[in-house]
């Protein structure tokens, strides 16, 4: 049994994997015996990863049909980013409390990193550490919320953000998160609970619009 969960977990890792490098795509279909060959895992732990999968809104299990991959519809992209604004205002405020100021420094050089990065063009490489700069930042701050049940809240809801995002990556954001980013770190920086809480309001603000396509 404790094999078995231990190869339902790499299952349930290798589709996320699949699923956020576009080997499958939102509202496509596969069936299990497809999802075996795709993460290399037997049925049985691979039936056990898609209830969790299922549970976390990724997938759809149709009866006679096989495994949906979800689509970004209106609804999604709504309560996703509600929760996501609920949960990152407060954690923008207890970050600018209480964490470490060689933590703080080290992702502000992170972003201006990217931001030179930039200057000199846009190639899928700088995209992918862009994208890692991004979720760095908001998992730090959420963690120091220090409640385990809104760390995992907001770790499932960012894998829905980032299958909203599967077909909206747009390389003339890059400059402007980064810069939204950077407003809620130099808040950071000087102690400013207020003015992080309404930089990263305005940022998840912005994003939202993006993602529903204004």
């Amino acid at each position: 049994m404790a094999e078995r969960t231990k190869l339902s977990h790499v299952a349930y890792d290798r589709f996320k994997e699949r699923l956020f490098s576009a080997d499958v795509r939102p509202g496509q279909f596969v069936s299990q015996r497809e999802l075996v060959g795709l993460t290399g895992v037997p049925l049985a732990p691979v039936r056990e990863a898609l209830l969790k999968l299922e549970t976390e809104g990724l997938v759809h299990i149709v009866p006679q049909r096989g495994v949906q991959v979800a689509e970004a519809n209106l609804k999604l992209i709504r309560n996703t980013f509600h929760l996501r604004m609920i949960v990152e205002k407060e954690a923008a405020r207890r970050y600018a409390e209480q964490a470490p100021a060689d933590q703080i420094q080290e992702l502000i050089d992170a972003h201006e990193d990217i931001l030179a990065r930039h200057a000199d063009g846009v190639d899928g490489e700088l995209i992918a550490d862009w994208q890692r700069v991004d979720y760095r930042l908001h998992h730090r701050m959420v963690e120091f919320l220090g409640n385990d049940l809104l760390i995992d809240i907001h770790r499932v809801n960012m894998d829905r953000i980032r299958l909203i995002r599967l077909d909206q990556v747009a390389p003339s954001s890059l400059e402007s998160s980064m810069q939204e980013h950077l407003a809620v770190l130099r808040a950071c920086e000087q102690r400013d609970p207020d003015a992080a809480e309404k930089a990263i309001d305005l940022h998840v603000s912005i994003a939202l619009r993006h993602a529903m396509g204004l």
